[in-house]
């Protein structure tokens, strides 16, 4: 009797944490009935799946979930030309043209073809990911910058900062990264291409976010596992979703 008492008392308490935490929705209802509203606010989310899973398609979603309610969207991207970016969030019905305050890119791809990034939209930048300090430095600044508004970040990827730098360094930037995203409370998502790094770099990274969700393709399907939320009572199952206007996930109503 005493231990199940105690185990209520440990089970409301754990209620009781996770209703006072903000939450920032991600933009997938089912993920964020999961999440009891969504990423516990402050923290960093590593997102981890193979070419094909919809990494990119969940962070165009999650970016465009506080676009519309008014926050700013800071994205470090190095995965594909920010055009292309735009174009595929345009092309999923999110308008983000009336929102251009709403959003602001640090492009680390355009340098590839060595030539800077002309567009009309104010506050793109040009970076490189072999130059991690001036990267923090470009992010630190957009952070300070968002004029009291909520903050979402996106890294699309960390994989290509692995690609040009050794990884003890990426390891201390994304040491620094988390700490300021915590620091100025706003929330990140940041990209891991699953399988392309050793396991003990993968891990390092692991530890160092403070949640973790797994996506994978497999026999004509896709899954999304939430492995770890810093606060959160979730399921740790495999659960299917598909793409069509985003991520669409349903989930059972014992979730809601």
């Amino acid at each position: 009797m005493r231990l199940n008492h105690y185990l209520f008392l440990y089970k409301n308490f754990l209620l009781d944490i996770m209703v006072k935490i903000t939450r920032v929705p991600t933009g997938i209802d089912g993920l964020d009935r999961l999440l009891h509203g969504g990423f516990p606010l402050g923290s960093t989310t590593l997102l981890v799946g193979a070419a094909g899973t919809g990494k990119s398609t969940f962070c165009k979603q999650f970016a465009w979930e506080g676009i519309r309610e008014g926050e700013l969207a800071i994205v470090l991207l190095s995965g594909e030309p920010v055009s292309s970016f735009i174009g595929t969030m345009q092309g999923m019905g999110w308008a983000i043209e009336g929102h251009k305050q709403g959003i602001q890119f640090v492009d680390l791809y355009s340098w590839r073809a060595q030539a800077s990034f002309k567009d009309s939209n104010p506050g793109y930048n040009i970076a490189s990911p072999s130059d991690l300090n001036d990267l923090n430095k470009e992010f630190k600044g957009l952070l300070e910058k968002a004029d009291g508004r909520r903050v979402r970040v996106i890294v699309d990827s960390i994989s290509d900062a692995l690609l040009y730098n050794s990884p003890q360094s990426v390891f201390k930037f994304m040491q620094l990264f988390v700490a300021q995203v915590r620091h100025k409370g706003a929330t990140a998502l940041a990209v891991l291409e699953g399988g392309l790094h050793p396991e003990d770099q993968s891990n390092t990274l692991e530890y160092i976010t403070d949640n973790l969700i797994e996506m994978k393709l497999g026999g004509g399907k896709r899954q999304m596992r939430i492995r770890k939320m810093a606060s959160t009572q979730h399921p740790l199952n495999w659960i299917s979703y598909t793409i069509g206007k985003g991520i669409e996930m349903k989930v059972s109503p014992i979730f809601g």
